[in-house]
């Protein structure tokens, strides 16, 4: 894995001075190449390609708990925090381990994937994207879909694809393809190529080694490790095209980025060294020595510590400790977030269907002490961003005229001091003010039912949109009718019953000296927190076919006898 992930968003921020030093040395299984993290529960995983295992490291005391039998040759993995499964792609057989993160057992064996190398999730919507081996007569990125961890698809990038990396909250992929000397762009919604960047090399070398990639979700910066350049290529993900190649490296192989220090770590396998980069002006901040060809890279923002893999000697992993040696007295935290009704909105899960919104942040140290600022929503710098008054330690801005749809506001700190960027996030939804639209366009699937012999027939509820971002869910309610249940001898009764939230069984039956039945089904369509809209449909009984029955109104239950 070349860029690990976590979902989780900032709620407070402070800035700091760093130095980074190896703390420890573990011992894992043979030639660990691939390495990743889950931050959540602090659990570092390495693919050991010469003895076919995944060793499983606790963060907490850098010591292997586990270790778990894969797939032959495994290159490299990927965790996905939200649902606890890793990934390990396994070159030698064509297939893809799945392991449960809170067992440490094999779920799962993929197979059908030719020659997998790197591997990448996308924790939001629970894609897993797998490269084929980066040889001249490959080009192609498979699709895993990690509800069902099945392979949905392929997509058709450029030659010899190694390197994966997501941006989960663009839901871009980005692919780094060695042959080509180029990294494809992908756009995660339909899985489709939008765009090819060529990765510039000197005349001498017209083919960079491109290799590892890896996306700083906070500033959307790619960066494209060049193993025969010696060099970083830097991609502004806006637009995709190349802002600066940094160069001072030895065979940089691959990279580990912590968003919220914008502080990059890259693993130099000739040079036997680890650099840091600051990602706000692309310098070079500092270089580790450790040994053994430095493969791989992972760090776990929570703790600032550094994993690297070693591919030569006896199946070594350094750790690193970015340690924090100066705690500026700054600081700034989420309070409260309260929408134009008065209601708290959650962070990441919250809804509202008001069209404003409160931030209210608690602001600590002298003024001296802040570093400069912007806020953005939606990546749209608000001009009128904050007006912290130190006096209170309490600052405030209200967002208006929000439109439905997903938003995110970002309050972005830079020290200029040590280029640190430290962003908090905050993620809600706005809802549509009226959503019965979506009720109203429901529909039974039969809306007639004859001949009156009364037998029942079974009823579902169509025209609900439901997909992947709407997540609706349909419940009948109640069933009712213009006559009684029971009207002439011998009658059959309840003439309805609810047998699953969304069908219905309805008698084909009616008064032979009345006007036909009017069955109305009633329904309410919700999503995961909260109710959306509720809904009825008609079906008739008519006295006579192809003739409307008349609705004398929804007076009778229709599951009562």
């Amino acid at each position: 894995m070349l860029n690990a992930f976590l979902l989780f968003f900032i709620t407070s921020l402070s800035t700091s001075v760093y130095s980074a030093t190896i703390i420890d040395t573990i011992i894992v299984g043979n030639t660990p190449q691939g390495i990743d993290i889950n931050s959540q529960i602090n659990k570092v995983y390495t693919a050991n390609i010469h003895d076919d295992t995944v060793s499983i490291i606790d963060g907490s005391s850098d010591d292997v708990s586990a270790t778990i039998t894969v797939g032959m040759s495994p290159e490299y993995l990927a965790s996905n925090p939200e649902t606890n499964k890793v990934y390990v792609s396994n070159n030698a057989d064509d297939t893809v381990s799945v392991i449960d993160g809170t067992n440490n057992n094999l779920l799962k064996t993929i197979s059908g994937i030719s020659n997998p190398y790197d591997i990448s999730v996308n924790p939001v919507t629970n894609k897993i994207y797998v490269s084929e081996s980066g040889n001249a007569s490959v080009n192609t990125v498979y699709v895993i879909d990690g509800s069902t961890d099945v392979i949905k698809g392929t997509i058709t990038v450029g030659f010899g694809p190694t390197g994966i990396a997501v941006n989960p909250l663009t839901n871009k992929v980005y692919v780094s393809n060695t042959i080509e000397g180029t990294v494809s762009v992908i756009d995660g919604s339909n899985d489709s190529l939008i765009d090819t960047i060529i990765v510039h090399s000197g005349p001498t070398n017209p083919l960079p080694g491109n290799d590892g990639i890896a996306v700083n979700s906070v500033t959307n910066k790619v960066y494209v490790a060049n193993s025969i350049a010696n060099s970083i290529t830097v991609i502004d993900g806006d637009n995709n095209e190349i802002i600066e190649t940094i160069t001072g490296f030895q065979g940089p192989r691959q990279i580990a980025i912590n968003s919220d220090t914008n502080r990059i770590y890259v693993a130099n396998t000739a040079g036997n060294t680890v650099s840091i980069i600051n990602g706000i002006n692309n310098n070079i901040l500092e270089t580790i020595t450790v040994d053994n060809n430095p493969f791989d890279i992972t760090i776990n923002p929570l703790t600032n510590k550094v994993y690297v893999t070693t591919t030569s000697g006896n199946g070594k992993v350094f750790v690193i400790s970015d340690e924090i040696i100066e705690n500026n007295p700054f600081s700034l935290n989420f309070i409260s977030a309260i929408d134009g009704n008065g209601q708290p909105v959650a962070n990441v899960t919250g809804e509202t269907t008001s069209t404003s919104i409160t931030f209210t942040f608690a602001v600590t140290g002298d003024e001296n002490d802040i570093p400069n600022f912007e806020c953005t929503l939606d990546g749209v710098i608000v001009v009128d961003c904050l007006n912290l008054n130190l006096n209170q330690n309490l600052a405030t801005i209200t967002l208006n005229n929000l439109n439905p749809g997903n938003h995110i506001f970002e309050l972005r700190t830079i020290d200029t001091t040590t280029g640190e960027i430290r962003t908090l996030s905050y993620i809600w939804k706005t809802l549509p003010v009226n959503q019965q639209h979506i009720c109203d366009a429901a529909f039974p699937n039969i809306d007639e039912l004859w001949p009156p012999n009364h037998d029942t027939r079974t009823i579902t509820i169509l025209g609900i949109n439901n997909d992947d971002d709407n997540n609706y869910s349909l419940s009948i309610t109640k069933v009712l009718q213009d006559e009684p249940t029971q009207i002439n001898p011998g009658d059959n009764s309840p003439d309805a019953a609810i047998i699953n939230k969304d069908l219905v069984q309805l008698r084909a039956e009616r008064d032979g000296n009345g006007d036909g039945r009017v069955y109305h089904i009633q329904f309410t369509v919700s999503n995961q927190s909260r109710d959306i809209c509720n809904g009825e449909v008609i079906v008739n009984v008519p006295h006579d076919q192809n003739k409307d029955a008349i609705d004398s109104g929804a007076i009778f239950d229709s599951t009562l006898s």
